[in-house]
């Protein structure tokens, strides 16, 4: 299913879109931890804000890539130990605790939430591709 799916992209790799490929790039280095699924959400945020967009999740422009808690969600369980646990957190201070009204991603919720927004962030940039 995921060979088909970066088959069915693979085609922006050649579109010379830097986003696309830092992101494929760190798709293929590492999708499954809590630093590459962060580096990858970091590219996309960046490509939003490069057009405009405040969030994943900008209401004004009708962005729904995520609802805003479940991107805090998302930031929050990948950085903090109370999160993804100790030792598979982007932090291991203390510090950076998870707040008690967003849920805990595992990591493999954490990586199925951010797969979701990869494969549709790069639907969206194929349809772009198509309209220009």
């Amino acid at each position: 299913m995921e060979a088909e799916k970066i088959r069915k992209y693979w085609h922006l790799i050649n579109s010379d879109d830097e986003f696309v490929l830092k992101a494929f790039y760190y798709y293929n280095l590492d999708h499954k931890s809590p630093f590459g699924l962060y580096n990858i959400y970091e590219i996309i945020k960046d490509d939003l804000k490069d057009k405009g967009y405040a969030e994943l999740y900008d209401k004004k422009l009708n962005l729904r890539y995520c609802t805003k808690r479940e991107c805090k969600s998302f930031t929050n369980s990948v950085n903090s130990p109370e999160g993804v646990g100790l030792g598979n957190s982007r932090h291991a201070s203390k510090s950076k605790k998870m707040s008690p009204k967003l849920k805990k991603m595992t990591v493999e919720e954490a990586g199925s939430f951010l797969n979701k927004i990869f494969w549709k962030w790069l639907e969206d940039k194929s349809e772009s591709i198509k309209e220009n």
